[in-house]
């Protein structure tokens, strides 16, 4: 016969045959210290991580992800105290600058150039000085501009951008125009 296994969080009743999903403690000591903080457990006390368990409501629901929990799960419910330590969720590496996207398969990084990239801050709404690393996604450029694996040098976000009109001027974004630098010799006709 199976060991039953039981929601370490006092009071709680839930056991692994129930309905609820039971989580074991995290291996990585730091997150382990968070939890025991929470439950009101000693930061000496020993918890094997093989076999201690909390139940599933004992935390939010967006710390429970589709087969475990989320990266930073801290049990934060149905506590006897308030919990000191928070479910803070990690952003995901890469994602779209333009608020509100979706998102498509394809992320580009902000171009190198100063007038390029002040171009896109403006198409986007954002706000200078930008993050270290700003991606967009494929969604806001025209096919014409995407190649396969990269994105033509001259394309600029336009499609699928809200722009926010200021409301005295009542204009849209004013786009900065890279500096002549070569002129042609006109030939006249008679």
């Amino acid at each position: 016969m199976p060991k039953v296994r039981k929601c370490r969080v006092r009071g709680c009743e839930s056991t692994s045959g129930g309905v609820l999903r039971l989580f074991s403690f995290p291996n990585e000591c730091e997150l382990a210290e968070k939890w025991k903080e929470n439950l009101k457990i000693s930061p000496t006390d020993h918890v094997p991580a093989s076999n201690s368990f909390i139940c599933e409501k004992h935390f939010q629901k967006e710390a429970i992800g589709p087969k475990m929990l989320k990266r930073n799960a801290v049990p934060t419910l149905h506590l006897d105290e308030a919990p000191t330590q928070l479910f803070q969720p990690v952003r995901p590496y890469k994602s779209c600058c333009v608020s509100n996207c979706a998102g498509g398969v394809k992320l580009f990084t902000f171009p190198k150039t100063e007038v390029a990239r002040n171009n896109w801050v403006k198409a986007c709404n954002l706000q200078l000085p930008l993050k270290k690393h700003l991606y967009i996604c494929e969604r806001h450029f025209h096919n014409k501009d995407i190649s396969s694996r990269r994105i033509l040098n001259e394309a600029l976000p336009v499609l699928n951008l809200k722009f926010e009109v200021d409301e005295t001027s009542q204009q849209s974004p004013q786009w900065v125009l890279p500096p002549v630098v070569q002129t042609y010799d006109v030939l006249k006709t008679e």
